[in-house]
């Protein structure tokens, strides 16, 4: 069979072998080096293959694709918050056992000593200020009423 018309286009012969068959070297190359130039042939040869129906999958990807997912989510969850929970349930255990008593002893009573002393300062001072406010106070109007 020949590969072109007597107007120098593609057969039908031509683009089944092309869509359908095993074309040698020699005529896959004629029929592409033609169809790289005739618009005509182009039309003729998408309308057939539009007729055409495409392959269809044989399994669906959705099902794998999910499941790599909830796995992924699954690692993420657990080393997100896997890691928070142990993390809280020995600082509790430590808490319950009273490994913090001692250390929360000993800052009671350095604060407790810091804060009264710091407290009795401030009212050797206040009583100091109240003492002079006081005394200027009675001096201003003991020598204004003389």
């Amino acid at each position: 069979m020949d590969l072109f018309d007597r107007d120098g286009h593609l057969t039908d012969y031509a683009l089944d072998l092309i869509i359908n068959g095993e074309p040698n070297e020699m005529e896959r190359l004629e029929v592409s080096e033609h169809l790289s130039f005739c618009d005509e042939c182009i039309l003729r040869y998408t309308e057939k293959l539009s007729d055409i129906s495409l392959m269809d999958m044989e399994d669906s990807v959705a099902d794998t694709v999910m499941l790599r997912i909830k796995r992924r989510l699954r690692s993420i969850f657990v080393n997100k918050y896997g890691t928070v929970a142990v993390a809280s349930c020995f600082a509790i255990v430590l808490w319950i056992s009273g490994a913090f008593t001692h250390f929360n002893e000993g800052i009671d009573k350095f604060t407790r000593n810091e804060v009264v002393g710091k407290i009795e300062k401030a009212n050797e001072r206040n009583n100091l200020f109240n003492d002079r406010l006081t005394e200027t106070i009675n001096s201003m109007f003991k020598i204004e009423w003389r």
